[in-house]
């Protein structure tokens, strides 16, 4: 069949398949640049589900790169642990002996005991009825590490750090530094 200017009706069918798919490509291409152009940056709401994730949830790999690389995105992550974090410390106190300064964090006293087969990570409660923390995370010269701890026996939270173990080798490193920032969970 033609019609009067001398296409055929399968001309026809085939030119407007031909511009139907030429529009699906230019809104697949849209949509791609949209996504590339969006914000890695992770949003507050994101920020605030990954501060009170649960113990032995899984990293978010974006969320941890975005605190790696970005000084904004870390400053506001951190400032949003210490709104959920059970205690906060911003710095070991001034007077610390051996390679591990020792910290008041809340209602805890922190210290690394070495011994010649094994490093401890000790919390004791300075008060009977404290809740517990079920980790900690350290932050400090773009690294951050959570850790979770061991359950409380009599006020105190005692763990092995193993180098070997993912996090343990970090948090020791955090831990001799007294600028690093302590939130216990």
């Amino acid at each position: 069949m033609t019609d009067i200017q001398g296409t055929t009706t399968q001309d026809l069918i085939d030119a407007l398949a031909h511009e139907s798919a030429s529009r699906e490509l230019i809104r697949a291409l849209a949509r791609r640049q949209a996504a590339a152009a969006a914000p890695t940056t992770p949003s507050v709401d994101e920020l605030w589900r990954y501060a009170r994730r649960p113990p032995r949830a899984p990293a978010d790999f974006r969320i941890e790169a975005a605190l790696r690389s970005d000084a904004r995105t870390a400053a506001r992550y951190r400032q949003l642990l210490r709104g959920v974090a059970l205690a906060h410390s911003p710095l070991a106190m001034a007077a610390a002996t051996g390679t591990f300064p020792e910290r008041k964090v809340g209602d805890f006293r922190l210290r690394v005991v070495e011994d010649p087969d094994a490093t401890y990570l000790v919390l004791s409660a300075d008060r009977d009825g404290v809740t517990p923390p079920s980790s900690i995370e350290a932050h400090g010269d773009g690294m951050l590490v959570r850790v979770e701890l061991s359950p409380a026996v009599r006020g105190h939270i005692t763990i092995m750090l193993e180098r070997e173990k993912p996090g343990h080798g970090d948090l020791l490193d955090l831990l001799r530094d007294p600028g690093c920032e302590l939130f216990l969970m």
